[in-house]
């Protein structure tokens, strides 16, 4: 569930974990309100005036953006820790089919 807070309370507030990452780092990124479900992505931008990162990554066959804060546990792992998991267990269950995942990168991010 998503909650509601104070504007700017968590959403400006510098990142507790993760702190040494940067722009091309590797992350897990469960985007829950586009596309829930764990995905390997890559830091496009960090927020300077926050702990936010936007992250690039994968799905349904389209390279989609998300922003989310490093803090959030929800949504930010450390790769490959969920991710990992995941495809585990479609290899199990579907040996033949994996295929690497690929990630595009592309475009300007303008923070502002």
């Amino acid at each position: 569930i998503h909650r509601f807070a104070y504007a700017c309370s968590i959403s400006r507030r510098p990142a507790q974990r993760f702190t040494s990452l940067k722009k091309g780092d590797w992350v897990d990124v469960n985007p829950t309100l586009l596309h829930s479900g764990w995905k390997m992505g890559e830091i496009r931008c960090l927020d300077q005036k926050s702990g936010q990162v936007q992250v690039v990554y994968d799905a349904q066959g389209k390279t989609n953006l998300y922003w989310a804060h490093l803090d959030n546990v929800e949504e930010i792992a450390e790769y490959p820790s969920q991710t990992q998991q995941q495809l585990h267990w479609q290899q199990e269950a579907k040996p033949a089919q994996q295929q690497p995942i690929q990630v595009l990168i592309g475009g300007f991010c303008g923070l502002g």
